[in-house]
């Protein structure tokens, strides 16, 4: 009598991509995790292991966005915020929004990444103060930049990142941007226009939204912005 052969469940899926990526096979291990992930889409352990292809794939945006996943199952685990501070770290996000509060600036920083490739095209600090400009915000100086060395308004295909939520100018210029992505990470209660305020991507009048991604390292953000008002009471 033949035996009928058994389905493979998720748990083989993860199998067989851990194996495939001890052998240095990420692209396929990332297909493995993802065909796992499909079957059980909760599955931290099999986020963690997606996460981790993708960044040996330099997909760091995908990853971020895989990180900011288990963030919203598990909001404590220790993996997700460790990776999101060493993923931003080096795009540079964290040394501007330092730089900016060297100067006496509200410490936020931006920078603008090509997906593709993982490069950083622009990045800047707040200098609303040291450049005598309200518009200076750190979202608008790397939209510029970006735009400037590109040659182009159009920034499609492009994902920033901020430390703090943008504020409803920034929101808009994102959008005017056609940026791709936006990630952030501290939550902006007062002066926010994605989450908070306006939400001016869920507004009818707003022609592109790209997708968002709150709470990326956002505890580095907060603290950068809790040291640097603590300085100043």
């Amino acid at each position: 009598m033949r035996r009928a052969h058994r389905m493979a469940t998720h748990v083989d899926f993860y199998r067989q991509g851990l194996g495939l990526y001890g052998q240095g096979k990420y692209e396929e291990a990332t297909e493995a995790f993802r065909t796992a992930l499909d079957v059980k889409p909760e599955w931290l352990d099999a986020l963690h292991a997606l996460a981790t292809a993708q960044s040996k794939l330099h997909r760091h945006d995908d990853a971020l966005a895989t990180i900011a996943r288990v963030i919203e199952l598990d909001p404590d685990d220790p993996f997700a915020y460790t990776s999101q501070s060493i993923f931003l770290q080096r795009k540079g996000l964290i040394p501007e929004a330092e730089a900016a509060a060297a100067l006496g600036e509200v410490p936020v920083g931006a920078v603008i990444v090509d997906p593709a490739n993982g490069a950083v095209v622009a990045q800047a600090g707040n200098a609303t103060l040291t450049q005598n400009d309200p518009t200076a915000h750190a979202e608008m100086l790397v939209i510029r930049l970006a735009a400037s060395l590109l040659g182009s308004q159009r920034l499609g295909g492009l994902d920033l990142y901020a430390t703090l939520e943008p504020c409803a100018m920034c929101a808009a210029a994102i959008s005017f941007a056609r940026i791709r992505r936006l990630y952030y990470g501290a939550a902006d209660e007062k002066g926010g226009g994605v989450a908070h305020g306006g939400r001016f991507f869920s507004q009818p009048t707003c022609h592109h939204a790209p997708e968002v991604y709150g709470g990326i390292a956002e505890q580095a953000a907060q603290r950068l912005l809790r040291d640097f008002f603590q300085l100043r009471r």
